[in-house]
């Protein structure tokens, strides 16, 4: 009884947006795609948006975390990210980049979002080589709370084609709006 997903393709600044195979013209029903993409896009650009100016980063306490399935989850080292504009930091908003101690790959983020007071679970996978860069192809958020517990699912972004086709420092991706 659900309607059929939006699939949005972003290719550069390219949009293309369908549902059920039948592309999606109502420039009402494209604005949500439109922010998915600016989404999408600053939420690849992770772990190496870390390095931009106005990224904070703080350790945190090792631990593994929890269960996404039935697999048991490692150890895990914790870096927590809030953002600052002009100097000072975004009022409660952060990212915790949990990195695996196994194979040093981000596992998962867990993000908390001031403006809504909603806590996200983004779980990364599918690791795919592209040159010498591994990249998580695919990334499924979820709800969370305020412990990480995995939640219904929101959102799945897969990327694929990935091309590094610029010089990344010559291109920073700024923070989605709201």
């Amino acid at each position: 009884g659900v309607e059929a997903p939006q699939i949005v393709r972003l290719d550069g600044e390219a949009l293309e947006v369908s549902r059920g195979g039948v592309p999606v013209t109502d420039p009402d029903e494209l604005e949500f795609p439109r922010a998915f993409g600016r989404i999408a896009r600053w939420s690849f650009m992770q772990p190496w948006n870390l390095l931009d100016a106005g990224s904070r980063l703080e350790i945190r306490s090792a631990r593994p975390p929890p269960a996404a399935g039935i697999v048991p989850p490692g150890p895990c080292d914790v870096v927590r990210l809030t953002l600052e504009e002009d100097g000072k930091a975004k009022p409660a908003d952060w990212h915790d980049f949990y990195v695996s101690r196994l194979n040093r790959l981000v596992e998962r983020v867990h993000s908390y979002r001031a403006e809504d007071a909603a806590y996200r679970v983004t779980i990364w996978s599918d690791h795919r080589r592209y040159d010498v860069v591994r990249v998580a192809t695919r990334r499924a958020t979820h709800a969370s709370d305020a412990m990480g517990a995995v939640g219904p699912l929101e959102v799945v972004v897969e990327y694929s084609d990935v091309r590094f086709d610029v010089p990344l420092w010559d291109a920073p991706v700024p923070a989605p709006a709201a």
